[in-house]
């Protein structure tokens, strides 16, 4: 995993300006700002996928850490009750189902998904549209659900379950 910090405020400033706007207060400054970024990589004239692939590398490791973080409210949440009380628990039903079912209708993934859109939408080369995933796509494709959603839902998973595992290897045998 690649290790992140937090853009500078210049750039996140610029990110919540640009087309990649739609990520949250906190998120623009990591996620949104590596849209930003990758963004003019994209849609340069010349495609540099060295630094794409830093980038990506860094946006898989933000996913990652949504993953552990997402994981470990909910277990914290849930810590002690039963199915059948989390069942119960209308919120913690709904968290459950989104972290282990739906993640990718969790705003993180539709914010993904936008931001992937506006990239193949300003990708001036076939490298960089290759990059993105043309190449697996091509007829009628719109940039999402293409390499880095599946690169950063992949992380997410690797996350969650790792989170997840922590949590079980600590909890004594019955």
């Amino acid at each position: 995993m690649a290790k992140v910090k937090d853009a500078p405020r210049e750039l996140t400033v610029e990110s919540e300006a640009g087309p990649h706007k739609g990520w949250s207060t906190f998120d623009s400054g990591n996620e949104g700002a590596r849209f930003h970024l990758l963004h003019g990589l994209v849609s340069a004239r010349v495609f540099d996928v060295v630094a794409a692939g830093k980038l990506l590398n860094e946006l898989s490791s933000l996913a990652h850490s949504y993953g552990y973080g997402t994981a470990d409210s909910y277990l914290t949440d849930a810590s002690g009750l039963s199915d059948d009380e989390i069942e119960a628990n209308p919120e913690l039903a709904f968290l459950r189902d989104r972290l282990f079912d739906d993640y990718e209708e969790d705003q993180y993934f539709i914010e993904v998904r936008t931001s992937e859109r506006a990239l193949y939408a300003a990708a001036a080369t076939p490298e960089a549209r290759d990059f993105l995933g043309d190449n697996a796509h091509r007829l009628r494709w719109d940039g999402a659900w293409g390499t880095i959603h599946r690169i950063m839902t992949d992380s997410f998973r690797a996350g969650r379950d790792s989170r997840q595992s922590i949590e079980s290897s600590s909890s004594p045998a019955p």
